[in-house]
């Protein structure tokens, strides 16, 4: 488990541009533990392979799947809540419509 405590902190160093708040990255988790998507024992969506306890947490992030492009963190199937203007938004479904069209 040290090998895989070790991958992960690599790749939140990679990835990520900036943080959300910890209200929304709970938020966030929570929708994850119920979507059946996701991959319980690894804690990794299967929509798009990322790891859902260092997603939730990041507010924009580079995709490694688009040369590193950052983009506004969200779920690729538009269930998260996010974080804008000062206001908890219930599901970035417009921000994940944008991106998949990209």
């Amino acid at each position: 488990m040290r090998t895989m405590s070790i991958l992960k902190n690599i790749i939140e160093a990679a990835l990520v541009e900036s943080f959300t708040t910890d209200e929304v990255k709970a938020i966030r988790e929570q929708t994850c533990s119920t979507c059946d998507r996701l991959d319980p024992e690894n804690l990794k969506c299967l929509e798009c392979g990322c790891y859902t306890d260092i997603k939730a947490g990041m507010d924009y992030n580079k995709n490694p799947k688009k040369a590193f492009r950052v983009e506004k963190t969200h779920c690729p199937l538009g269930k998260w809540a996010h974080f804008t203007g000062g206001v908890i938004h219930p599901n970035d479904k417009d921000i994940a419509d944008h991106y998949n069209g990209l």
